[in-house]
C-alpha cells in the first residue's frame, strides 16, 4: 500500500506588505500544570498574540506579540506563575537579517541539505530542502508546483510515492511535515 505524503507551504514576509513588527518579540512559555496549560490555550483563542508553536502537555508555546500586549502578557505570566524566556527580542531587526542574506537560487544544487528540527525556517529554505529529498529519493519523490502564493511564489507539492494508480493513499499539509516525510525516506520502508 503506498503512502502519498503532500506538502505545500506557504509564507508572508513582511518585505511584501506595509505591515511590520517593529517591536515586536517572541517569548517561549512553560505551562507546568494543566491550569497554566489551560490558560495559555485561552490565551491563543483571544486573538491577541501570535501562537508560533502552540502550548502542548509537556514543553513549551512560542508566543509573538506587539509592545503593548508583550507588557500584559508577561503581567499575567507572572500572576499565574508561568514561566518564560525571551526566544526573539527584536522581531523587525531579525527579518531584517534575514532579509539581508544573499539568497540561493532554489533547486537541486546539492544531494543533502539539512535542517534542524528546533529552528523557524523561511518559505525557501523549506523549499530546497524538498527539492534535496527529489534529488536524494528520485524513484520515490516527485515535485509539482500547484500554484502561487500571493506574493507570487511557487506553491511546492511533494509527492512521496512508489507509484501505481488508484492505490490508496495519505496527503498531508504543511510546513510541519517536512520532519516526518525525511524520517520515512531514511526509514527502509517503502511503498
Amino acid at each position: 500500500m503506498p503512502i502519498i505524503y503532500s506538502a505545500g507551504f506557504y509564507c508572508i514576509e513582511s518585505k511584501f506588505t506595509s505591515y511590520t513588527r517593529l517591536g515586536y518579540e517572541v517569548i517561549r512559555v512553560y505551562p507546568k500544570t494543566s491550569v497554566q496549560l489551560n490558560f495559555i490555550r485561552h490565551l491563543e483563542h483571544s486573538g491577541k498574540y501570535d501562537f508560533w508553536k502552540t502550548a502542548a502537555t509537556k514543553g513549551f508555546a512560542d508566543i509573538m506579540a506587539s509592545k503593548e500586549n508583550m507588557i500584559s502578557l508577561k503581567s499575567m505570566l507572572r500572576v499565574t506563575g508561568i514561566r518564560y524566556s525571551i526566544f526573539i527580542s527584536d522581531v523587525q531587526g531579525k527579518i531584517d537579517q534575514i532579509n539581508a542574506i544573499p539568497r540561493k537560487e532554489a533547486g537541486p544544487k546539492s544531494s543533502r541539505y539539512a535542517l534542524t528540527w528546533d529552528n523557524y525556517y523561511q518559505y525557501e529554505t523549506i523549499r530546497e530542502f524538498c527539492y534535496a529529498l527529489a534529488q536524494d529519493y528520485p524513484d520515490l519523490v516527485t515535485l509539482e508546483v500547484v500554484g502561487t502564493s500571493l506574493e507570487g511564489r511557487e506553491l511546492v507539492l511533494l509527492k512521496i510515492s512508489s507509484g501505481g494508480e488508484g492505490k490508496p493513499g495519505i496527503f498531508v499539509d504543511g510546513g510541519t511535515p517536512i520532519f516526518t516525510i525525511e524520517q520515512f525516506l531514511k526509514t527502509d520502508f517503502h511503498c
